[in-house]
């Protein structure tokens, strides 16, 4: 199975006119530019997995990325299982990853998964001082 895809012409022009049918500002935000860039940048594998986790993954692949993320962990590399962090609060927009964790810290959100993801990698830490 491949997750990278092209991009469409016709789609990316249509998503770019829509950024600078937006506003009418003589510069473009950086959020515009972001929104520009993601149109006509093709999609990678990386990045879906990036954006899913390991949900994204299936059949072999999940115990491969099982038995690589324990070898990884007993090295002290623990890869977020859900993709990015943006993904342990998916109902934050991670569009700007500043604001996203201004927002998270400053509301007091919790998630199960990341007190998990933060307590295996406080306990390697403990054992290994």
């Amino acid at each position: 199975m491949s997750w990278g895809r092209k991009v469409d012409r016709v789609a990316a022009k249509a998503l770019v006119e829509a950024q600078f049918a937006r506003s009418k500002a003589a510069t473009l935000s950086s959020g515009e530019i972001a929104k520009i860039k993601e149109a006509v940048s093709p999609v990678s594998g990386w990045r879906e997995f990036k954006k899913y986790g390991t949900h994204h993954l299936s059949g072999d692949a999940v115990t491969a990325f099982e038995q690589l993320d324990r070898g990884l962990r007993e090295l002290g590399i623990f890869v977020v299982p859900c993709g990015e962090l943006e993904r342990f609060h998916p109902d934050v927009s991670g569009d700007n990853k500043a604001e996203w964790l201004r927002t998270v810290l400053e509301t007091g959100r919790t998630s199960a998964a990341a007190a998990d993801f933060v307590r295996a990698a406080a306990e390697f830490i403990a054992a290994h001082q």
